[in-house]
């Protein structure tokens, strides 16, 4: 709500974290100066340039984190990619610099074991010739969800049967099964989603 005549950026062209420029769009009709700045002249640099993964994640399901990085001036190098929660390394994966310039993407398959918000940061070889080593890292917040549907089995006898069925929920992760004689039954169904009478 202010009334702007130009905007000026004045920058020396290198994108060092968050979202490259070239690719916003900008809703307004305001006039857009560029100013360019320092020395032009490339570096050699790895950088993280994104990290893509879901938000929500329910409990002991997989799930994928990708990394997206870039290498500039590091052919023939070798980087390490390093996942890890709470300073601890879940995961690396090596790759092979093999172009002058290169942009990929690599994927890491981890478990969501532990409920609530969980932090996963993900790093990049950092060399002594890079002179911006600010991009080579990333975070990622990832909240996991115990939503666990909760089946009750109530049986009036003890049965082979219901080894079977109890098995056979618990074959998908997001059920959680508990068998009861009916005789033992506290007639509480507060905490069930799902009751079976046998």
């Amino acid at each position: 709500n202010q009334n702007i005549g130009a905007v000026v950026v004045a920058t020396d062209g290198i994108q060092t974290i968050g979202a490259d420029p070239r690719y916003l769009s900008l809703q307004t009709s305001v006039p857009i100066i560029a100013l360019a700045l320092g020395d032009s002249s490339v570096k050699p640099d790895f950088e993280i340039s994104e990290v893509l993964n879901n938000k929500l994640v329910f409990f002991e399901n997989d799930f994928e984190i990708k990394v997206r990085y870039k290498a500039v001036k590091m052919l023939g190098e070798t980087a390490v990619i390093t996942l890890k929660r709470d300073g601890k390394v879940i995961a690396e994966k090596e790759v092979k610099i093999d172009e002058a310039s290169l942009a990929r993407e690599v994927a890491f398959i981890t478990k969501a074991d532990r409920v609530g918000v969980n932090r996963y940061t993900v790093s990049i070889t950092t060399l002594d010739r890079e002179e911006n080593k600010i991009n080579n890292f990333g975070q990622a917040f990832v909240d996991v969800l115990d939503n666990r549907t909760r089946v009750l089995i109530l049986t009036k006898t003890p049965h082979p049967d219901i080894a079977a069925i109890k098995k056979a929920i618990e074959a998908n992760n997001q059920y959680e099964v508990e068998v009861q004689l009916l005789s033992d039954w506290n007639t509480n169904l507060d905490k069930v989603d799902l009751a079976i009478l046998h």
